[in-house]
């Protein structure tokens, strides 16, 4: 972590870390909460403020997170919302509308799991109730019997 702490203390400039840090306090984060992300994950800052926005939102209003959970999971902002973050927020919006008791499971760690075991756990066992471009959107093509695409491990 300190690596990555002396690469963006490197290549960031102050004004533009600390314009960051105040997007993110402007976002209603405490300074308490822009320290300890920053802690966490110091390339968050060499992200851009439009990247940073959207994240949040996404992650507060879509996947209803509290700022705090988010804080204490930095990763999160740094995760493709259109890649990753949003196709696993809708299949487990839709496996709960279907009814299927997937426990008290909290975004975080279904965000951060690895493609191969989010496939596993979430989108194989259900995929004749998961829409197709949902599925291949979650990056598998072969949930359904289909071929994978040329290049790809099946």
């Amino acid at each position: 972590m300190f690596r990555h702490a002396l690469v963006v203390a490197y290549t960031v400039r102050w004004e533009n870390a600390t314009s960051k840090m105040e997007l993110l306090k402007s976002l209603g984060w405490s300074s308490s909460q822009v320290a300890m992300a920053v802690a966490k994950m110091p390339c968050i800052l060499s992200s851009s403020e439009d990247r940073l926005r959207r994240a949040i939102s996404f992650l507060t209003k879509d996947a209803g997170m509290e700022v705090e959970a988010i804080a204490r999971g930095p990763a999160l902002l740094k995760f493709s919302i259109e890649q990753r973050l949003a196709p696993r927020l809708k299949v487990l919006k839709l496996l709960k509308e279907q009814g299927l008791r997937l426990g008290d499971r909290a975004f975080y760690p279904v965000a951060c799991m690895s493609s191969e075991a989010f496939l596993n756990k979430f989108v194989r066992p259900h995929a004749m109730i998961l829409p197709p471009v949902l599925i291949g959107a979650c990056g598998d093509a072969t949930a359904r019997g289909g071929e994978a695409p040329a290049g790809t491990a099946s």
